[in-house]
């Protein structure tokens, strides 16, 4: 979506990754417990770093993603390409962390940060 300049599709799609991701996440964790379709986005993040299974500086980064997807499904006008590639950038750290390394700080970089 990023490439073909479609920056709401960009974002409300990464929205979506995350969220499952998080789904994943919290099944492998916590197998057979609560159903993680039974939880918003936003309670998933919170469950799962009271839990500590997210690193310090993850949900920040889940929120932004979660943040930027809503306004793009909600038709916010404003969602650009800047935004797409903060989503995307923040989607790829989140992956990394959840299902590549192991948590580490220098893993952890807030996509507002990153310079493009």
């Amino acid at each position: 979506c990023y490439l073909f300049r479609a920056p709401i599709a960009c974002c409300a799609l990464c929205r979506a990754v995350v969220e499952e991701a998080l789904k994943e996440t919290w099944d492998r964790r916590f197998p057979g417990k609560l159903n993680p379709d039974s939880f918003t986005f936003g309670e998933l993040v919170e469950h799962l770093a009271k839990v500590r299974v997210l690193p310090e500086a993850v949900p920040k980064l889940c929120n932004d993603v979660k943040d930027l997807g809503d306004r793009a499904l909600h038709r916010d006008p404003i969602i650009n390409s800047e935004d797409a590639l903060q989503s995307l950038v923040a989607t790829q750290q989140i992956l990394k962390i959840l299902f590549v390394s192991p948590p580490d700080s220098d893993n952890v970089r807030s996509a507002s940060t990153r310079s493009c």
